[in-house]
This record gives C-alpha cells, structure tokens and sequence, in this order.
C-alpha cells in the first residue's frame, strides 16, 4: 500500500470512527445536559467568589473580561483543562486579575480514549502516515465538540443571576477560544450590572 492509499485508508477509516463518536457525545448531552451545565456553572461560581474576594479586600479594578481558552498542546499532551482568566478593561494588554480552571472531563475523557485508540490503529500504517495526521485530525475534533459545549453554556451564561455573586463589572464580556489565540464571545454585557 503506497503512503497515499494509506492515508485515504486510515483517514476513512477515522471519520467513521469520528461520526460514532460525535453520535455518543451528542446522546450523552441530551441525558445528561443538567450535569453538565451544573459542572460549569460551579466553576464560574467559584472564581466570581474569588474575584469577589479579592475586590473587597484588595481593591482590584472593575472586571470587564473573563477568558475560557484551551493550549492545544496541553489537550494533546492530555491536560485538558481550561484556563479561566479575569481581566480588566485592557484585557490581554495588561495582567490577570484572577485565574482559576475549568476542566470538561466528561468530553475530555471520551476525547482520549478516541485519541488512544486513533493511535493504536494508526501503528499498523508505520513509516506510511506522520503521527502528526492523528493530531491534526484531534484538534479538528476538539473544535467540533468545543462548539457543542459553547451551545450549552451560552444558554446559561443570559440568566441574570447565574454566578449569585456581587462582581463589580464594566460592560463584562465571557469569551471562550484558544490560549492567546480566536475566541468567540460567548456573553456580552451592554449596560453595567451586576451578575
């Protein structure tokens, strides 16, 4: 088998894997969506506390940016957490006010195990397809479920109590991408509030 019959092969042979995959995730939202939005809504809950905290006592600035990014590298090197970043009204131009994490283990997991598995049969195509083909097909995989997750929380993100927290903001606005990289907005805030 030449190398180009080889990746057409194993490339086939991935995306019918990828659309049972993607038949699975999608099932496993529809049951178990409440969890799932519960998971995320702790989270945010949880650095607004923190954020809160530290505008008591430290007087730190209105917060006008809270970033959810992803370092491909650390998903392929199987740390799939999401960095949480807060910031002012300069965002990535200035530091961090806060910074906690977000980890979507129940995607993640089945992420890997797909991964693990796209390696393990891309051995039998040795020195016939780069390794690099099954990384590049994962992030591509990422990105399809990652908009999956962005669909949920986008819906949580409009209710107007959703971290129950008093969070001094300025026009804030929740964006969720790649580290340092495309983000899309997933909340922005048009008059100043308190969420």
């Amino acid at each position: 088998m030449k190398k180009m019959e080889a990746l057409n092969h194993f490339m086939r042979w991935l995306d019918d894997e990828a659309l049972e995959f993607e038949q699975r995730v999608m099932s496993y939202i529809q049951v178990n969506q409440a969890d799932i939005i519960d998971q995320f809504r702790t989270s945010f809950i949880s650095v607004s506390k923190e954020v809160s905290n530290k505008q008591t006592n430290q007087r730190v600035e209105e917060i006008s940016y809270v970033s959810y990014s992803i370092s491909y590298i650390n998903f392929l090197t199987k740390q799939p957490l999401y960095l949480i970043e807060v910031f002012d009204k300069d965002w990535f131009f200035s530091h961090s006010i806060h910074e906690g994490v977000y980890d979507p283990s129940w995607l993640t997991d089945r992420l890997y195990k797909f991964y693990d598995n796209a390696l393990k049969q891309h051995k039998k195509y040795v020195q016939k397809i780069n390794p690099v083909e099954v990384e590049k097909y994962m992030l591509l995989l990422l990105d399809r479920q990652i908009k999956h997750l962005m669909r949920i929380v986008q819906g949580i993100l409009n209710e107007k109590d959703i971290a129950g927290v008093e969070l001094k903001t300025n026009k804030l606005t929740i964006t969720i991408g790649n580290y340092r990289g495309l983000f899309q907005t997933l909340y922005e805030e048009k008059v100043e509030k308190v969420i």
